[in-house]
């Protein structure tokens, strides 16, 4: 078969199509992002009819639909905006659909979302009188 070429016969009442299986040419990495921050998965894909992205979260691969955080669903580029803490460490992958089986599936990827930083200033509410001095300090974690 040469190309991307789809082929078709008519047997026993049924049209039968076959030609490319889905192939993923480019895999999703994985992502840290902060707390509220905007990210994404994309794949590059050929020979596709159909693509879901979905996410596991604890319970099992389920199916992402577009809204809330989640746009892209049914795309190359998965987008989550706004990511909060409790989405880190879950995966996601993509599957991808073609005339011919098998359904493509891409390798997982994880989702770190990192908390925002801690900043603790010292000394807390100093006083100090005009014309004094007084050091300050700042340290700062995540």
């Amino acid at each position: 078969m040469p190309g991307n070429s789809h082929y078709s016969y008519f047997k026993n009442g049924y049209v039968s199509l076959f030609g490319p299986a889905p192939i993923i040419n480019n895999q999703p990495v994985n992502d840290t992002v902060c707390n509220n921050d905007t990210t994404s998965f994309s794949v590059t894909v050929t020979n596709d009819t159909a693509i879901q992205w979905q996410e596991h979260a604890g319970g099992g691969w389920l199916n992402v639909i577009n809204g809330g955080i989640y746009s892209g669903a049914n795309s190359t580029t998965l987008t989550l905006s706004g990511v909060n803490l409790g989405m880190s460490g879950n995966a996601y992958r993509c599957l991808v659909d073609g005339i011919c089986m098998p359904v493509a599936v891409s390798d997982s990827v994880v989702l770190i979302v990192q908390p925002p930083p801690s900043i603790s200033v010292f000394p807390v509410n100093p006083s100090v009188c005009i014309g004094d001095s007084i050091l300050l300090g700042a340290v700062g974690a995540l």
